[in-house]
């Protein structure tokens, strides 16, 4: 990580989907009979990294991509799920860039991350974060 931390592109509309392409880290809740993602979908390291992976809606139309195409990448057993733009900026200080990644084409072309405005941010802040998009996301 180089250069000014970029951490949201206010031209990213808030409607925006966002699809996180994660293991399958997910439970059943026994009262609602709902599925829901899990802590280990939205690790701290990752965070910490760089952001948390994510394609974007309206990149993915102007590329000609499909959820099928996030579900056709990747080895092992794995879930697609989906969550608003809005979900991650009603935490303050947090956002979505877009940062294609070309070693992943042509789904890297509608490659971004959900980030933080500090490339250390705190744990407070991640679990807020996580909590937030646990409860928003749904199935894709």
């Amino acid at each position: 990580m180089t250069g000014e931390w970029h951490w949201d592109d206010e031209s990213i509309p808030s409607t925006d989907v966002l699809y996180r392409h994660v293991p399958r880290k997910t439970r059943l809740d026994p009262i609602t009979g709902e599925w829901s993602l899990t802590l280990a979908a939205f690790t701290a390291d990752e965070m910490r990294e760089d952001g948390w992976s994510i394609y974007r809606e309206g990149l993915m139309r102007r590329h000609g991509l499909t959820i099928s195409d996030i579900e056709a990448s990747g080895s092992a057993p794995r879930e697609v799920w989906a969550f608003e733009v809005a979900d991650v900026r009603c935490v303050h200080g947090c956002g979505v860039i877009d940062q294609e990644d070309r070693s992943k084409l042509p789904l890297g072309a509608a490659h971004g991350l959900v980030r933080c405005d500090s490339p250390r941010p705190t744990k407070r802040k991640i679990a807020e974060l996580r909590n937030r998009l646990i409860d928003r996301a749904r199935l894709a």
